[in-house]
């Protein structure tokens, strides 16, 4: 939980005393701050390891029944299938929108739940390409953490160079 609490003790640049309150902060307590902070208590984590352990606990069972492994450690054909599978998903969660703006509304769409259905399938297929990487809840949030932190400081250096009239790129 190193990454939990190294952010949840951040400062807000524009609430000098915390979050808006005086508590730490996120992006729902400061729209002016564009920096994403993790900030996530032990048993919101603790659900991502449910999850983890329920996805595993499922690829076991299908391979038991099957002989397919599709969470083989370092294995780049599971790799590849749970990336395609992904791949699917997503268009399937594009399917339940109104996308095709040349064809008008469908006012049978969003299905909200369709979509929340498919974005839980799609997330199924990433949490088995974590694992054949060797992560955990734990491994998972940390990269996450520092990935957010990079996005953070992009955000942070491109913003900056447009408040002074410069823009990169």
């Amino acid at each position: 939980m190193e990454c939990a609490s190294e952010w949840a003790t951040s400062a807000c640049p524009h609430h000098p005393t915390g979050g808006i309150g005086g508590g730490s902060w996120s992006r729902r307590n400061c729209n002016r701050c564009l920096a994403l902070r993790c900030s996530v208590v032990d048993a919101e984590l603790d659900k991502l390891g449910a999850m983890f352990e329920r996805q595993r606990a499922l690829q076991v069972a299908f391979k038991e029944r099957t002989g397919l492994d599709f969470i083989g450690l370092n294995d780049e054909a599971a790799v590849r299938t749970n990336v395609l599978a992904g791949v699917v998903e997503l268009t399937e969660i594009l399917r339940e929108t109104n996308w095709k703006t040349w064809r008008g509304a469908d006012p049978a769409k969003p299905d909200w739940g369709k979509y929340c259905e498919e974005v839980a399938d799609l997330f199924k297929f990433a949490l088995n390409l974590a694992m054949i990487g060797g992560m955990d809840a734990d491994a998972l949030f940390r990269e996450f953490c520092a990935k957010d932190a990079v996005n953070a400081e992009r955000v942070r250096a491109e913003f900056s160079a447009l408040d002074l009239g410069h823009h990169s790129g």
